[in-house]
């Protein structure tokens, strides 16, 4: 069971990162320690793994959930419903995507970072988690995995794009980290909002697509789902909708309601072809990393076969320090093996990011060098990201 909980920030530089990006409820996380509710969401928003959890005794306090009051020596909601024997999802945990929202003193709260005192009134039952901390609503010159490359070529903008804060991978070299790890720069939003929004910025610039990214958008289909249908809904029947995630989280289910909703075109990254590459790209064991990547594979074969209206580009992480051009052949492979010539892949440079600034950037030539292998095959829509120098 959960006891109570501080931050150790021992070997803390003072960088001050995670006052920036965490939603932190006990104010400024490098200096309200004695404030610590022990929530964690500064924990993986930290780029120097200066911060840890450590369980301290305390008195117990009283608090009210669904109606019955109990004692809990959690000072975090999340932790205190542990504690309570009831078990609740929180996906990215650090207050992004609103998937464990409950009530909390009568106002809508994610369970993950919120923090509790004596005589906090909690309310599990019947809750409404349709809303999602959204930010950067721009318009977007390239697009991402799930843009057809011939977008990609044209100048000007391509799609409005939008990202969902929080994420449930750890991945030391995340290449939108701020998005990822913290939930203090963004808006909460409900899917009407955050569809007029992005229908919005669409129509400003001219263009008849929209995208969501993150972070990992698909973490909260309460929320996920009425946003597609309401960017249908404003945006009319030839508007593009198109999701970019990590596709984890993803089930057959899950993607029929996107593709009934309006969903048409989907780009999904895939962190790695063997367990042990995926869990050292995406920051998880290597037991997880087996799962989520078996689930990731099954769900690109199923919108292969079943939904072959969808628009699917799939994204493939490279950088020698994290995986082997070897590696990555193989799953181009399998790819083409499964999921056919049509469907667009897009090689990724995974740049020197987060954790990882000690890497370099992959070679421009081996990243021509994928772009070719992948063309080679039979591929009909190849691309590789090349911002690296030749070296």
């Amino acid at each position: 069971m959960p006891a109570r909980r501080i931050v150790i920030t021992d070997d803390c530089t003072g960088c001050g990162y995670c006052s920036t990006v965490v939603e932190c409820p006990a104010g400024d996380p490098r200096w309200d320690l004695e404030r610590c509710v022990g929530c964690g969401a500064c924990v993986p928003a930290c780029p120097r793994e200066a911060r840890r959890l450590e369980e301290v005794k305390a008195e117990p306090i009283e608090v009210t959930i669904d109606g019955e009051t109990l004692e809990v020596e959690a000072r975090w909601v999340e932790g205190a419903l542990q504690e309570a024997g009831i078990d609740i999802e929180a996906p990215c945990g650090v207050g992004g995507c609103y998937a464990c929202a409950v009530e909390v003193d009568g106002r809508i709260r994610p369970a993950c970072n919120t923090g509790l005192e004596e005589g906090t009134e909690i309310e599990t039952e019947d809750v409404d988690r349709a809303r999602r901390v959204l930010s950067g609503f721009q318009p977007h010159p390239v697009g991402g995995v799930g843009t057809p490359i011939e977008l990609k070529d044209k100048p000007g903008y391509v799609e409005a794009a939008c990202f969902a804060h929080g994420c449930n991978l750890r991945c030391p070299q995340c290449q939108n980290h701020s998005i990822a790890f913290g939930a203090a720069t963004g808006a909460v939003l409900r899917p009407e909002e955050a569809a007029k929004l992005l229908v919005g910025t669409a129509r400003e610039y001219g263009v008849n697509r929209v995208a969501i990214s993150g972070g990992e958008p698909t973490l909260n289909p309460d929320f996920l789902i009425p946003f597609v249908e309401n960017c249908r809904r404003l945006g009319g029947p030839d508007l593009r909708i198109h999701v970019d995630t990590n596709g984890t989280y993803l089930t057959p289910e899950y993607v029929d309601e996107l593709v009934e909703a309006g969903m048409t075109d989907i780009g999904i990254d895939v962190k790695g072809f063997t367990p042990e590459t995926f869990a050292r790209v995406a920051g998880v064991d290597e037991d997880e990393a087996e799962r989520l990547l078996s689930n990731v594979l099954s769900i690109l074969e199923y919108i292969a076969n079943e939904h072959e209206d969808v628009f699917l580009g799939v994204g493939i992480p490279y950088n020698p320090e994290l995986t082997t051009m070897e590696e990555v052949k193989r799953l181009v492979d399998w790819i083409h093996s499964r999921l056919g010539e049509e469907v667009q892949v897009c090689f990724l440079d995974y740049r020197p990011e987060f954790r990882r600034m000690d890497m370099s950037p992959p070679r421009y030539e081996e990243m021509v060098e994928l772009e070719r292998y992948a063309k080679s095959l039979g591929f009909e829509r190849v691309h590789a990201q090349k911002t690296s120098t030749i070296r």
